[in-house]
């Protein structure tokens, strides 16, 4: 621990504003940092690698957080409203410097929610930084399973799943970037995003293309997305989401329909992620909805970032290839996901493998490594919760 903690802190006035804002982000950019923290009644703080450190001295009012949520720049004038009829606030922030005839596109995800601090009503404001372009497939580490299951799929669902901060989006991204950029790619991509994550500029397109949506801005939800993207004659449609009953149906659809979709799914491992798609059904519908989903889907990946030794994180992953044999074999399981687990470890990946891999190259050291094996048992029949 640092013996001084404003030893990152900048001086910012009396009131913050938007270039306020914009100065906070670049200086934890600067840093290497990741997420900017503003809550009212407390110093902003950024999450640094493993690190939360302070970058203000003194301490943020509501009122100012809900100065910069209302400018036009980040969501507007009815943003104390939104957020007072209990619903956060989900969209993204960009803004460029201009140094001569450099100019840097600086781009964060934004969350704002209404809280309770100190007795009373609070605000609490994250904005995550987001790189413009996303790393290539071998920046990432991408497994050539993986990368072959993406590039041959002509439709089906492959999911990416794990918690918050896992870097989803991000091996999302990557392997979005992998398609636009094959020469023989020819491929329509449709993104529905919330918000848009990573923008595909200055990606070299050889022969394919895409095309963005942002829930809230351009469409209503991501069902409503889906159904629209479908219109487009699209190859690829990536939903930023599958949390709902209407978007996992609206994405069934279409994966069975000549497109392969991409999506998430808030899930720790492989084998919970089947019991989680049909969770969202209503119960009457679960036993349909089971094969359904194990017909549509493809691949299923989940990943992890952990701490390496030398205070930086990395992607450890579980996956699976669905063929028909597997498929068959999960829709006459009496038991989903004691069966998943059997066939993640017979046919897949799983995690434990895969930190055992990064232990034994000098990546992790052992307290991680134990961390991970208490959470990813290959041997056992259980994940993490």
């Amino acid at each position: 621990m640092e013996s001084n903690p404003f030893a990152h802190a900048i001086n910012i006035p009396p009131s913050i504003g938007i270039e306020d804002l914009n100065a906070m982000l670049r200086h934890m950019v600067e840093l290497g940092g990741s997420d900017l923290f503003l809550m009212g009644g407390s110093q902003a703080w950024i999450q640094l690698n493993s690190r939360m450190v302070r970058i203000t001295r003194r301490e943020l009012s509501d009122q100012e957080i809900f100065q910069v949520l209302m400018h036009n720049d980040i969501y507007g004038a009815n943003a104390p409203s939104r957020l007072g009829g209990k619903d956060p606030i989900n969209t993204s922030h960009e803004f460029v410097v201009k140094d001569g005839a450099e100019r840097t596109r600086y781009r964060f995800r934004v969350n704002a929610v209404g809280c309770l601090r100190r007795g009373r009503q609070s605000v609490t404001m994250t904005l995550r930084t987001i790189p413009t372009v996303p790393p290539t497939a071998a920046a990432l580490g991408i497994e050539a399973d993986i990368l072959r299951v993406a590039r041959g799929a002509d439709q089906g669902l492959i999911l990416v799943t794990g918690a918050t901060g896992n870097g989803k989006s991000t091996l999302l991204g990557s392997l979005i970037r992998d398609q636009l950029e094959a020469v023989d790619g020819n491929r329509n991509v449709v993104t529905i995003e919330a918000p848009i994550e990573f923008v595909y500029d200055d990606v070299e397109k050889a022969s394919s293309f895409i095309t963005q949506m942002e829930v809230d801005k351009h469409i209503n939800d991501f069902h409503e997305g889906v159904k629209n993207a479908m219109r487009m004659a699209p190859t690829t449609i990536l939903i930023g989401e599958a949390r709902d009953y209407e978007t996992v149906s609206s994405a069934l659809e279409a994966s069975v329909t000549g497109h392969v979709v991409y999506s998430t799914v808030h899930t720790n491992s492989v084998p919970e992620t089947f019991q989680r798609l049909v969770g969202v059904y209503p119960e009457s519908l679960q036993l349909q909805a089971r094969l359904d989903i194990l017909q549509a889907l493809k691949m299923v990946i989940t990943q992890r970032l952990i701490p390496t030794v030398d205070g930086k994180r990395t992607a450890i992953r579980e996956y699976l290839v669905l063929d028909q044999a597997i498929k068959d074999r999960l829709a006459a399981a009496s038991n989903l996901t004691r069966e998943s687990f059997a066939i993640l470890r017979e046919f897949g990946r799983p995690m434990a493998e895969d930190a055992r891999e990064k232990f034994a190259a000098g990546v992790i050291s052992q307290e991680t490594l134990d961390r991970q094996l208490l959470n990813y048992d290959a041997g056992g029949d259980h994940g993490a919760s």
